[in-house]
Parts: structure tokens; sequence; C-alpha cells
């Protein structure tokens, strides 16, 4: 049985290190001063200095040996400074930051946001704006509220809030139709003392990254949605909401990609902060 690793990998692995380290030590080049080229004027060592990478296909057995060799400590240290040295990471180091000449002039305008006030916020903020679903299941079942008041309540006011120029307008699709459909089905249920789960009814919005069948997922560009089309299927996470009874009212906005967290979208507008 051949021993491991084989001397003649072993010999090529130490091949490319030598040849590595050598190379590496004939590209540096000092200047009349006696430093070397990391140290050089501004211009030079921002300017774009496309090179070719070599980096060799590994695959099968080859491969399975370089990832074994890498996991040894002192083959980890001479392949991760190689390794370093092909991407730059070194030069880096070197470089040094440009000075930043002139003065610094601080922001004219406080940094203090506007006090929140329903006047300058159009909303009431000594309003409930959470209904935990333990008080929503224990309101259904004891005759407090109804489902399709309560779903017909919400996309009211989803669709207010969406024709309003000031509004929140955090909708992209609104799933008005089938959600009252569920609704009238879900007070069936628990008419007859037969509700799914705790979630029978209650209202739910989807980010646009969920498939809904029959409703496009955009995932908040301009493209995605036409090219997929509408949704063949539900996702798992619409499709287990469905399950226990919970009603989707629609798709909610969501950044570009999901690229940020400040809810600016080019394509489907700007969703604002409900509260200031």
């Amino acid at each position: 049985m051949a021993s491991w690793p084989h001397p003649s990998m072993l010999r090529a692995l130490t091949t490319r290190i030598i040849t590595g380290a050598s190379s590496y030590m004939q590209r540096i080049n000092f200047d009349k001063t006696g430093k070397d080229n990391y140290q050089t004027p501004l211009a030079q060592f921002m300017a774009y200095d496309l090179l070719n990478a070599k980096a060799p296909v590994l695959k099968g057995r080859a491969l399975r040996i370089v990832a074994r060799l890498s996991e040894t400590p002192i083959i980890r240290r001479l392949l991760l400074a190689d390794m370093m040295r092909s991407v730059g990471i070194k030069k880096l180091r070197k470089s040094t930051p440009p000075d930043i000449e002139g003065e610094l002039i601080e922001h004219w305008k406080p940094v203090v946001s506007k006090p929140w006030s329903e006047e300058n916020t159009g909303i009431n903020l000594n309003a409930k704006r959470e209904l935990p679903l333990g008080q929503i299941a224990t309101a259904y079942r004891s005759g407090l509220a109804r489902p399709t008041e309560v779903i017909a309540d919400a996309l009211a006011r989803l669709r207010a809030d969406q024709e309003t120029e000031n509004g929140v307008q955090p909708m992209l699709f609104l799933f008005e139709e089938r959600a009252m459909k569920e609704a009238i089905a879900s007070e069936e249920r628990l008419d007859a003392g037969n509700p799914i789960s705790a979630l029978d009814g209650v209202p739910v919005v989807i980010k646009d990254e969920m498939d809904t069948i029959g409703w496009p997922t955009c995932s908040g560009t301009s493209f995605i949605g036409e090219i997929q089309g509408p949704a063949t299927s539900d996702g798992t996470t619409v499709k287990r909401w469905r399950e226990a009874g919970a009603i989707i009212l629609g798709k909610a906005k969501m950044q570009e990609l999901g690229i940020s967290v400040f809810g600016i979208n080019p394509n489907h507008g700007i969703i604002r902060n409900p509260i200031n």
C-alpha cells in the first residue's frame, strides 16, 4: 500500500512555495531612498493594476490531498501566506494611506429628530398599535370579534394607507377577494366550534420574497416577477400559515433584493416610517 502523502506531491508543493517566495522577492523594487514601492506616491499605489491571476484547477485526488495538507498547521500557514500575497493583502498592509488636506466643516443642521406628534405624523400616537395573538383568538371565540369584520377592517385600512400621499404605503399587493373568502370560511369553522388552530382567522402580511400561488414574487425588483410570472404554488412559510388557518392579506414591499434596511425602493416606492 502506497504511503500518504506521496513523495512527488510533497516535492511539487515545496517547489510551488519556494518558487512563489522567490518571484515575490523579485517583484519588490527599491527606489533611491531605499524604500520599497509600497511607499510610492498616491497616484501609483492607487492605480488600477489588472494582473492575470494564476489559479490552476484542482479536482479529484489532487484536490483531496491539498485539502488534507491545508489542515496541517505548517502547510496552512504557508498556503495562507501565498494566498494573501496573490490577492494583494500584503501589499495593502504596507501601503500608506493618503493624507487628506483641508478643514473639516461641521454640518450646519442640528442632529436632532423632529418631535413626534399627531400633527407631523398624521398618526394617533396614543392608539394601541398591537393586538396580541391570544387576544385575537379569545375575541373570536367569545364572539367579541368576527374574522370577516377584522379582515375587512384591516384591508380597508391598508387600502386607505396606500391611497394616502403621506401614508406608510407598505403593501405591494392586496389579496382582498381571497382574504375575504378565507375569512368567511374561518368564521364558519369558529361558529361550528372547529377552529384549525389559534391562528384561525388571524390576519397576516408576508414579505415580497415568499411565493404565493397566483401572484408574482418580485423580491423588490422590477424584473424578477415579470420573468418568473405568477407563482404556481405556495412557499413553505405561506403554506404553513394557510394550513393553520391564518389569512394572508397581501405582500409587503421590501428593499430591492433585501440589500438594505431603509425601505427605499425605486421600483415600488418608499415605505415610510409609521411613527416618525
